[in-house]
C-alpha cells in the first residue's frame, strides 16, 4: 500500500514529538539494587507512580490508571482470567455449569474469603455486586443475568442464572469487583466510593486528594502471607515528565509510562538498575466518529475523506514508538482469534479532497470538534491529525478535558469524535461488547442498523468457534467499508521498574493492563 507524505506535515509532526519529549533525557546513576524497600520501621513498601488520581474508589464508576491499580488491590473478583482463557480463582474456589445449555452456574466460595474486618464474603455480596454493575458503564457485563432466579444456596454457595447461553459469561464474571452489600446498605454510593471495604489483597491505610494513596496488607486476605509488600504507596502524577524524573531520582520503584522517549531510555540501559516491563494484554486504541447522534457524520463521503486525509501509519510510528504496533482491524487486536487484517487506510490527500467535494463541501467548509482526554498520546495524535486534515481542507477543533469527564461524555453520546479503547481477555465478544446496542450509550456504536444487528448477533452467538470466527471476520470487512472507526495502535501497557523488583509479568492484569497487586508476589525477588 502506498503512503503519500506531505513534507510540511511530517516535519511538523516530528518537531512536535521532539518538543513534547524534551525534558525526559536527564541521565541518572541511581542504583535500584541498593534499595531494600524499607520504610525505616521494618515494613517493606512498594512505591508506584501512576498517571491519574482516583476521585472515587467505587469500582463500578471508576476510570483511569490510578483507579485501576487501587481497585485491583482493594477489591477481589470471584476469579480472574488470562489472555489465553486460564482461570485463576480468588474469592471463589470452583464453579460448574449445572445444565447442558450452560445457562445456570453454581459458584462455591472459599470458606476463608473475608472482608478486611474479618466478616465473611457472602453469596449475597456477590449477587449484590453484579446487580449494582447495572448502574455503571460496564452494565453490558450483567445484562444477560436473570437476577430474579439467582440465589444463595448456602453460606458459601450461590446459583447464577442467565437468560440464554452467553459466550463471555465466565469472562464477564472475572471482570467485576466484589463490594460489600452491608456497606452499601449503611452508607450508599458515598460509602462505596469514599470509605471502601476491602475484599482484595490490600486495604486503604490513608487517602487524601493530592497525596500518595497508602495501602496496607488486608489481614484477612486468604493469601496474605504470600504478598511481597507490607504496604503500597501510589502517587498520581498526570505529567509523565515529572513521573519519569521522580522515578530516575529513586523516589518510586515502578512508574507507568507511555512516551517512547522514556521507554527507549530505560530499555537501552540509560537509567541504571532499571528495566521495562510490558503487560501481556489484548488492547487496541482507535478513533471513532459519532454516526448516530450527529448528522454530519452520517455522510459516508465525509468519513472516508477523514480516513484518507490522515497518514495514520506515520503518526503511530513517529509518536508512539517501539512499544506500539499499527492496528489493522476496526475491532480486534492481532492476538485475538477472530482478528482479520484489513490493512491501513491509505494516506491520499487528493482522494480525501474528492470525497469532501462529493459530500457537498468546499475547502475549509466542514468543521467538527474532536474531544480528547489528557492521557497517553491523545494530544500529540490529535494535533497531528489537525494538521493533516487542514491540508485536505477539513477543519478540526481539539477540545481537551480530564479523563473521567471525557469518558462520561463518550458514554452519553454528546461528542462528535474521540479516542476509544477496547480490551478483553480471550473471547472476541469480550473485547467489543461495549459496542452492542443494549450496552450503555457510547459513540462507538454503529449508525448502520444492519451492521449493528449483525454485530449484536455475533457477540451473543453460542455457535462453534470457527463459525463465529467467520462471522466476525465478515463484520470486519463491512465495518471497514462503513468507515466510522479509524484504527490506531495495539499497545502493551508499559511500566518502568527497578531491577530489585524483578520480573512481574504475572502481576499485570490481563483485562485492564494495570498492576494487580494480589498477583504481585509471583516471580518477585525474595
Amino acid at each position: 500500500m502506498k503512503f503519500y507524505k506531505k513534507a510540511s506535515v511530517l516535519a511538523a509532526l516530528i518537531l512536535l514529538t521532539a518538543v513534547l519529549f524534551t525534558g525526559c533525557s536527564k541521565e541518572d546513576a541511581s542504583s535500584a539494587s541498593a534499595k531494600d524497600f524499607g520504610d525505616g520501621n521494618g515494613a517493606k513498601v512498594l512505591k508506584i507512580a501512576m498517571d491519574s488520581e482516583p476521585k472515587s474508589m467505587n469500582p463500578v464508576l471508576a476510570s483511569g490508571g490510578g483507579n485501576s491499580v487501587i481497585n485491583n488491590a482493594i477489591y477481589g473478583c470471584v476469579w480472574t482470567i488470562t489472555c489465553d482463557g486460564e482461570t485463576n480463582f480468588q474469592i471463589a474456589e470452583s464453579y460448574e455449569y449445572t445444565n447442558d445449555e450452560k445457562t445456570e452456574m453454581v459458584i462455591k466460595l472459599r470458606e476463608d474469603s473475608k472482608w478486611e474486618d474479618g466478616t465473611p464474603i457472602t453469596p449475597e455480596d456477590i449477587l449484590f455486586s453484579y446487580e449494582y454493575y447495572k448502574e455503571g458503564p460496564a452494565a453490558f457485563r450483567v445484562m444477560n443475568i436473570d437476577f430474579e432466579n439467582c440465589a444463595a444456596i448456602d453460606e458459601h454457595t450461590l446459583k447464577i442464572k442467565i437468560h440464554r447461553p452467553w459466550p463471555t459469561f465466565h469472562e464477564d464474571l472475572a471482570l467485576m469487583h466484589i463490594i460489600s452489600r452491608d456497606l452499601f446498605d449503611e452508607g450508599g454510593v458515598d460509602a462505596i466510593g469514599l470509605n471502601p471495604k476491602a475484599s482484595g489483597a490490600y486495604k486503604i491505610k490513608s487517602w487524601s486528594p493530592g497525596k500518595p494513596i497508602v495501602l496496607e496488607k488486608n489481614p484477612n486476605y486468604f493469601e496474605k502471607d504470600k504478598l511481597e509488600f507490607d504496604e503500597v504507596e501510589v502517587i498520581c502524577l498526570p505529567d509523565e515528565t515529572t513521573r519519569m524524573l521522580e522515578f530516575e531520582s529513586g523516589s518510586y520503584d515502578v512508574v507507568y509510562l507511555t512516551a517512547r522517549d522514556n521507554i527507549e531510555k530505560i530499555s537501552k540501559g540509560n537509567v541504571k538498575g532499571t528495566h521495562i516491563q510490558y503487560g501481556n494484554i489484548q488492547q487496541v486504541t482507535y478513533i471513532v466518529v459519532n454516526t448516530i447522534d450527529f448528522e454530519k457524520f452520517q455522510n459516508l463521503n465525509i468519513r472516508r475523506a477523514i480516513a484518507h486525509a490522515v497518514d495514520w501509519k506515520t503518526i503511530v510510528e513517529v509518536i508512539c514508538g517501539d512499544g506500539y504496533t499499527m492496528q489493522t482491524s476496526p475491532l480486534f487486536p492481532s492476538a485475538n482469534w477472530a482478528y482479520k487484517n484489513e490493512g491501513v487506510y491509505e494516506y491520499n490527500p487528493e482522494l480525501a479532497k474528492r470525497y469532501l467535494a462529493d459530500a457537498g463541501y468546499g475547502p475549509n467548509e466542514f468543521l467538527f470538534t474532536m474531544r480528547i482526554s489528557n492521557e497517553d498520546f491523545n494530544s500529540q495524535i490529535a494535533e497531528s491529525m489537525q494538521a493533516y486534515l487542514a491540508e485536505a481542507g477539513i477543519r478540526m477543533n481539539v477540545s481537551l478535558g480530564d479523563t473521567p469527564t471525557v469518558r462520561e461524555e463518550n458514554r452519553n453520546n454528546t461528542i462528535e469524535m474521540s479516542f476509544s479503547k477496547s480490551m478483553g481477555a480471550e473471547d472476541p465478544s469480550g473485547v467489543v461488547n461495549a459496542r452492542m446496542s443494549n450496552a450503555k450509550p457510547n459513540i462507538t456504536k454503529f449508525g448502520d442498523p444492519a451492521i449493528q444487528a449483525d454485530f449484536d448477533a455475533a457477540c451473543t452467538s453460542s455457535a462453534p468457534k470457527e463459525e463465529r470466527k467467520k462471522v466476525f471476520q465478515d463484520l470486519q470487512d463491512r465495518i471497514w467499508e462503513w468507515t466510522s472507526t479509524y484504527p490506531l495502535y495495539e499497545s502493551k501497557v508499559c511500566f518502568g521498574a527497578k531491577d530489585s523488583i524483578g520480573a512481574f509479568d504475572g502481576g499485570i492484569d490481563a483485562s485492564s493492563g494495570y498492576l494487580h497487586l494480589a498477583k504481585f508476589y509471583t516471580g518477585l525477588a525474595k
